[in-house]
């Protein structure tokens, strides 16, 4: 069985909440998403299905959201490791 692919593409990101409507548009999250770190941890660990994701573009956006978007990678490689239900590619 093949895993899901879902690419995630940051380029261009201006704002937090750019990212954030990012990863719950790709990673189809419901409308109660949080957008903020911990509700991140709690989608990628308990609600969505097993996949391989793709974050692209992480050193083509706005130098003020470098250290939100380290901390995203983070959060996805600790998932990745701690649950192992995902495989994450950093592009």
């Amino acid at each position: 069985m093949t895993m899901n692919v879902i690419t995630i593409d940051f380029t261009g990101c201006k704002h937090r909440d750019e990212i954030h409507f990012k990863l719950k548009e790709k990673l189809d999250f419901p409308d109660w998403y949080g957008q903020n770190l911990s509700a991140l941890w709690d989608l990628l660990t308990g609600y969505i299905a097993p996949c391989e994701i793709h974050l692209t573009g992480l050193n083509n956006v706005s130098g003020e959201l470098i250290p939100s978007v380290q901390k995203i990678v983070k959060i996805f490689q600790r998932a990745e490791a701690e649950y192992n239900h995902h495989k994450i590619i950093i592009e």
